[in-house]
């Protein structure tokens, strides 16, 4: 979860102010950080703005699933790899990308969301130590 404030508006007291996201966001096992435009600029901006749509839409069950099941913890994997492996034809494609839009928005699977999203971006699913 993202607090974004204009720069000249950060300041001890605002940060004080934010920890009521913080703890909205621990209670929910989301990270937080606070942005300001100098952050959102660029690459992260357009993909929040792509992403946006999919964070409150419901997914089947069975398709998280096959994804979560296709993607090892701690490897990274192009998208288009991922794509290819599941849905190899285009109407399954066109169903299954929202899913994973889905899983990458709320934050199930990572990207690096400093660079655009498309095809060829890596995703993984963080390792815990369960995964060992």
């Amino acid at each position: 979860m993202a607090e974004v404030k204009p720069s000249r508006f950060v300041k001890g007291d605002v940060k004080r102010k934010l920890s009521a996201g913080k703890r909205y966001a621990a209670t929910r096992g989301w990270s937080f950080q606070l942005w300001t435009e100098r952050e959102i600029r660029g690459p992260r901006l357009k993909n929040a703005q792509f992403l946006l749509g999919y964070k409150e839409t419901t997914r089947p069950p069975d398709a998280i699933e096959q994804i979560l099941q296709t993607i090892r913890p701690g490897i990274a994997r192009p998208i288009c790899d991922v794509v290819a492996e599941l849905w190899p034809e285009d109407d399954a494609r066109a169903a299954g990308l929202p899913t994973l839009w889905h899983l990458i928005t709320c934050q199930t699977i990572t990207c690096d969301l400093d660079r655009e999203i498309d095809m060829s971006s890596l995703i993984w699913i963080e390792k815990s130590a369960d995964d060992d």
